[in-house]
């Protein structure tokens, strides 16, 4: 169960904490406390010869380390693992019987240890109303996906940020998808720019050489079809323009910094954009 859960980037629940953490954890270490008293008390009382494990006791502490070892790769405490690991080589697997006391402070240090590796692992709380936005894959639908790979990266992190409380990184991320799409028009539109690829063309300099083509369609014979087509590219443009001015230069240029609420409305509308402009435009 435990390796299951244990994945970069997986969500886990409330709940899975409370098993892992708040009763196997406990119940381990409570084990490992255990059997730190047992062996103190084999010191304190003695035997026919002093200090010396049994091979009961022997045994008994080789299957308690084993466990441990398994517990510890289980949820990735390496640095206890490795401690574990050379106690065995170095002790436990002696030819001759090995004291009690060292069993003593191994127990002991391998508790602390464990504890404090456990301190460092750190986890985020996403509350429930941002779940919908972490680590999914098609958050612009699958359409959009299809017709635009390229951006799937960047609609993913958008999301990532929404659920993680970056905002403004949020906003990033779905500039580069309208800049996506910006080129995929331009490319569509057979647009060049002079002595620049157009990966490298600014957005100022694309919009105005789609401009251009949108001019040279209205001056050809219009009709129903053509009209549509006209508005529709308007309209691409217009809201082109309206990302560039009010969103994309200010969050490249660090000009401006964004909350929770301007995030979420900026991704509904790049989210009808993209939805929009996949109706006529692909990569």
């Amino acid at each position: 169960m435990i390796k299951d859960i244990y994945q970069p980037r997986k969500l886990i629940s409330l709940w899975d904490m409370m098993q892992i953490l708040g009763s196997y954890a406990p119940s381990f270490l409570d084990a490992l406390t255990v059997e730190k008293e047992y062996v103190k008390k084999k010191i304190l009382t003695g035997n026919a010869k002093p200090g010396l494990a049994s091979v009961k006791d022997r045994e008994r502490a080789i299957q308690l380390f084993d466990f441990a070892s398994h517990w510890c790769k289980s949820l990735k405490l390496d640095k206890a693992d490795s401690r574990i690991y050379r106690f065995r080589i170095d002790s436990l697997n002696a030819q001759s019987l090995i004291r009690y006391a060292p069993i003593h402070a191994e127990l002991c240090s391998l508790r602390q240890a464990i504890i404090s590796e456990l301190e460092e692992r750190k986890f985020v709380f996403i509350p429930l109303a941002k779940v919908e936005f972490f680590e999914k894959a098609a958050l612009f639908g699958k359409r959009i996906n299809y017709r635009f790979p390229s951006a799937k990266l960047d609609i993913k992190a958008a999301g990532n940020c929404l659920a993680l409380d970056l905002p403004t990184a949020a906003i990033f991320h779905l500039m580069r998808v309208v800049e996506i799409g910006l080129r995929a028009l331009a490319r569509q539109l057979k647009v060049k720019i002079k002595n620049t690829p157009l990966e490298y063309a600014e957005w100022n300099r694309i919009i105005t050489e789609i401009e251009k083509k949108i001019e040279v369609m209205r001056q050809m014979p219009r009709g129903p079809k053509k009209e549509t087509e006209l508005v529709f590219y308007r309209d691409l443009v217009g809201a082109f323009n309206a990302f560039k001015d009010v969103w994309r230069n200010n969050v490249m240029h660090t000009r401006g910094t964004y909350n929770e609420h301007e995030a979420l409305g900026v991704f509904e509308r790049v989210r009808g954009f993209m939805q929009r402009l996949a109706n006529k435009v692909s990569e």
